[in-house]
Formats: C-alpha cells, structure tokens, sequence
C-alpha cells in the first residue's frame, strides 16, 4: 500500500468519450493509496510540470489517467523530477485514451480495472527513448518517449487527427486520417545512420523508432520490439506508389509488414535521421517537425507498475 501517490487525470483524452469519473476512480484508489493528491488537467495545463513538482514534493508515485499523450507528458515530469531531486518515483497508469500502446505493452486492461495493479501489480523497469531534434527554425529541443517514434508519413497522421477525430475511437480516428495521408503524402528524403553506420538515404514513406510493439488504433508496428532490451528496433520504410501503399498498410495492423521488401529493419541503441525538407514526425502520439533528430535508448531508466503476469 503506497503512503502517498500523484493523481494526474486528462479530461480531454478520447475526446471525452468514455471517461471514468473522478469519485470512480478515487474510490478504486483508497484500496490502494493512503493518500492520494487529484490533479485534473485544465486546456494548455502542463502535465509534465504537475509531474516534476510532485516528484519534488516528494510523491512516490506518479499516476497518469489518459492515454500514451498523457502518459508521455508525465514521464517527461517524472524523469526531470527525478534527475533535479535524487527522488525516485514509480510510474502507474489507467489507461483511457484514444490510444494506450504503453498499457497494451505492458498487459495493464483499460479502464478501472487497471487501478487494481497499482495495489496488487509488480515494479518492471522499461527502456525510454530519448529525442534531440532541430526545428525548422533552429530551435533545439529535447524530449523522452516511451512507445514509438515515427518519421515522416505517421507524422502528417497525427497531425491530422484532432480532438473531434478522437471521439471515434483510435482505430477509426487514426486508420481513418492514415488512408487519407497515404493517397496525399509527398515522401521525403532522409538519412538514417542506425549506431554510426548509414542504412538508408533516399525518399522513404517513414521511419519507425520503437521502444515497444503497438502504436496507435492497435497497430502492431514493431513486433520484435521490447520494452525492456536495452535496445530500439528502427524499421526503415520505402517509398511506394499510391495504389501500392493502400494495399499494403492493413498489414502493420497484423505485423506482416516487416516481410514487405520495401520494409529493412535493425537493431540499435542510437539512431540519426536527417532531412533536407521540413520532416514531421511523432512520439507517443505527440506532433513535431524536424529536420535532424538524434535517437537514443535510455535502458531501464523508468520503473512502472504492471500486472505480475506482464508479457
């Protein structure tokens, strides 16, 4: 039973759609936590920050109610605290996002039932992905993810789906603006070096960056991919024709897109990406542009709770 535990909830997250209420889920919490502190996340509120004070404050758990946009924000806070204070901090979520990929990793059930690890679960220490990219416009800037980051086509998707797209669910929010991006995407140019060695430069549809299998709507995008390896899987994706790239992207839903030929994969513990043209990309469900970004893996550097029977 935790003493004491930060309670970050987005209202916002799934567009609102199938929330639980906050007196459902204090009520779950008391089986658990002594006392517990409830942060509902106002429009433009930092998550993160919330997280990095409490971790200063002294909390001992951290707990994200939301979805992997959520979770990264608090992990982003967690880890600051974490390195600024000597505290350590456990990390705990319940899932209720358009996309919960970190919680489907880790074998956690959406909803309420996911408070129950909090008090019954086991502490597993997962990988983090460290990003540093230059902008457009020369900003530096510096960010930790926990899932996937993806390069180029995955990025123009997430841009695309709004909050309205969210209330819809994560396979047709995401599925839906991904067909749309396939048939209009104009692929860039990249340079990817996987560990110092070059891989690939010329146009590609994307490349993926994965701490864990599944990314958004249930895509299973990196099936040899694990939490806990010490290791990234990067999957380096050529450009198609339109027609091509509609009938081949239901195949990530099922993992089969590894064995395309126009699909390489690799193994790495650092990983470099540049682009001459603007390039969007996204992590946890998060939107950004880039023209360099450098990628690596932080092993073991966040202890989380899971289920005891976590694959």
């Amino acid at each position: 039973m935790y003493s004491t535990a930060t309670v970050i909830m987005n209202p916002f997250a799934a567009g609102r759609r199938g929330l639980p209420s906050i007196s459902a889920i204090e009520n779950e919490l008391k089986c658990c936590i002594r006392s517990a502190e409830l942060f509902r996340l106002r429009r433009g509120q930092d998550a993160a920050r919330l997280a990095y004070d409490a971790v200063l404050n002294g909390s001992k758990l951290l707990i994200a109610v939301g979805g992997d946009g959520t979770a990264n924000q608090v992990v982003n806070g967690l880890f600051e605290g974490k390195k600024n204070s000597g505290r350590d901090c456990l990390f705990g979520i319940i899932p209720v996002g358009t996309c919960c990929s970190l919680a489907r990793e880790l074998g956690i059930a959406p909803g309420l039932p996911s408070v129950r690890v909090l008090g019954e679960g086991m502490v597993r220490t997962i990988d983090l992905i460290l990003l540093k990219w230059a902008t457009p416009h020369g900003e530096r800037r510096q960010r930790l993810a926990v899932t996937v980051a993806n390069f180029g086509f995955p990025g123009a998707v997430v841009r695309s789906v709004g909050a309205r797209s969210k209330k819809f669910g994560g396979f047709l929010a995401f599925g839906g603006w991904a067909a749309w991006q396939l048939i209009r995407y104009a692929s860039r140019r990249m340079t990817v070096d996987v560990d110092g060695k070059q891989i690939a430069r010329s146009r590609l549809l994307c490349t993926i960056v994965a701490n864990s299998q599944w990314e958004g709507g249930g895509m299973h995008v990196a099936p040899e991919a694990r939490p806990d390896d010490g290791l990234l899987d990067v999957l380096v994706v050529e450009d198609l024709p339109v027609l091509s790239r509609l009938r081949c992207f239901p195949k990530v839903y099922t993992g089969k897109h590894v064995s395309l030929p126009v699909v390489r994969s690799a193994k790495a513990r650092s990983v470099a990406i540049r682009s001459r043209e603007p390039l969007p990309f996204e992590y946890d469900g998060e939107w950004a542009e880039c023209l360099a970004c450098s990628i690596e893996v932080l092993p073991r550097a966040l202890s989380v709770l899971a289920p005891k029977q976590s694959p």
